[in-house]
């Protein structure tokens, strides 16, 4: 049991030279690579088969709950780990165990049903983590090596390509476990159709010219736009086995659906852009007009204006003066705010704010402006928690006050109006002036 033991040291650092010192500290010869992987399966499934009687696993009101979830999850890493090693599942005859064990929740059934439900997305093999690593490569950068969860992938020869909505990348990548040194090369190419028409085929590395030459095909039949031709083609190189957006978990499912949406949001923002900006001047006759605009278009200027509202509090810099002439177009067209969707990005985009005014003490026009957002979202009952806000403009009351005052006393116009300005923030936000 000391190897057991002292592999608490290994899981707290995974570097290569820990890794080694323990290996050869408990072998009594020097080990291959492949030998070195087994061991370190060895390890992970002891270390799974003892997470599975964790407190988690009799603690619990329902085998349908987290905690059973969770430990559903470790027996399934230790069983895989034990058919990779020894090519035995014991999948069947742990399923005939836990099968007994029902639910309180009828429709949740017994705990085989569970456990098929829970496991069949969490377990991962290096195929299915390139397969992962190829979808993610459609939506967002990476470098040639890259960290990606527990492993490490080396991205070759990868290609991506575009056809009005549909894309396609392919290539291929060195998978590597860093917690048990397992790898793999393996060929993949990823094909989008649009939304969430998505087939992912991977395999193990073929002979690299050969792949090119297959490809080949494949891209005359993606440039050409016939995407059935594109489809019997991966399938006669890669075979019939794919991964789908049903493949992944729901986190990365939800990955996935934010970026597809996020793209057809932005096209259809800019429509309602186009028609919010050529009716603007009609819309703010009307409203002064006090009739009613058509619904059609307040809809449009409520999602333009959330839109805008959004996207300003969430840069990096956002635009205080923008923001202020938002908010009081909002006011004055009494349109309707997503509070579910504005509240924590405004909580962030306040305190961001509030501390640039800190940093920044004497910027009268940043101050003119953040007094005037907060006022207004005051005054729109914006369920927002202004705590840390409070404690930063205590801060700057703290840091610069009273050097002001005296700057205002002895006639300078700036410091007056600073202390106008401050003075009205505080009072919206509840906080106390010194005394004069």
């Amino acid at each position: 049991w000391l190897a057991r033991n002292e592999y608490a040291g290994v899981i707290n650092d995974r570097s290569p030279e820990n890794v080694n010192k323990f290996l050869s500290s408990h072998s009594i010869r020097e080990l291959d690579d492949s030998e070195k992987t087994t061991v370190l399966k060895l390890m992970e499934m002891q270390r799974h088969a003892m997470l599975m009687h964790t407190s988690c696993a009799w603690f619990f009101n329902d085998v349908s709950g987290i905690e059973t979830g969770q430990i559903f999850q470790y027996a399934s890493r230790a069983i895989q780990l034990n058919e990779e090693i020894s090519g035995d599942s014991l999948e069947n005859e742990y399923l005939s165990y836990v099968e007994s064990a029902e639910s309180n929740i009828p429709e949740k059934g017994n705990g085989k049903t569970i456990y098929k439900n829970i496991v069949g997305k969490a377990v991962m093999d290096l195929p299915k983590v390139c397969a992962h690593f190829a979808l993610d490569s459609l939506f967002e950068e990476f470098n040639h090596e890259s960290d990606f969860y527990s492993y490490f992938i080396r991205l070759k020869n990868f290609q991506d390509l575009k056809s009005g909505k549909a894309r396609m990348a392919f290539g291929f990548a060195e998978v590597e476990s860093k917690v048990t040194w397992e790898s793999g090369t393996y060929n993949f190419c990823i094909f989008h159709q649009g939304d969430y028409n998505l087939i992912n085929f991977v395999c193990k590395f073929k002979d690299e010219g050969d792949f090119n030459r297959n490809l080949k095909t494949v891209r005359k039949a993606f440039d050409e736009g016939n995407f059935s031709e594109v489809i019997s083609c991966l399938e006669q190189y890669f075979g019939k086995t794919t991964y789908s957006l049903k493949s992944l978990s729901k986190n990365e499912q939800k990955k996935v659906f934010d970026e597809i949406l996020t793209s057809t949001f932005e096209e259809n923002e800019q429509i309602y852009h186009q028609l919010y900006e050529s009716n603007r001047q009609l819309n703010k006759y009307l409203t002064e007009q006090e009739i009613s605009p058509p619904k059609i278009f307040g809809a449009i200027v409520e999602t333009v204006l959330n839109a805008r509202l959004l996207k300003e509090i969430n840069c990096q810099s956002p635009d205080i003066a923008l923001i202020e002439r938002l908010l009081c177009e909002v006011d004055s067209q009494s349109v309707s705010l997503d509070l579910e969707m504005l509240s924590d990005a405004f909580k962030g985009g306040i305190e961001l704010l509030a501390q640039k005014i800190v940093e920044t003490p004497r910027d009268l026009a940043m101050l003119e402006s953040f007094e005037n957002i907060v006022k207004l979202l005051v005054s729109l009952s914006f369920p927002i928690n202004l705590w840390k806000t409070q404690n930063l403009c205590y801060q700057l009351m703290d840091k610069v006050y009273r050097k002001i005052y005296d700057k205002a006393n002895d006639g300078d116009a700036s410091s007056k109006q600073w202390i106008k300005r401050f003075d009205a923030l505080a009072a919206t936000l509840l906080i106390r002036v010194p005394s004069n």
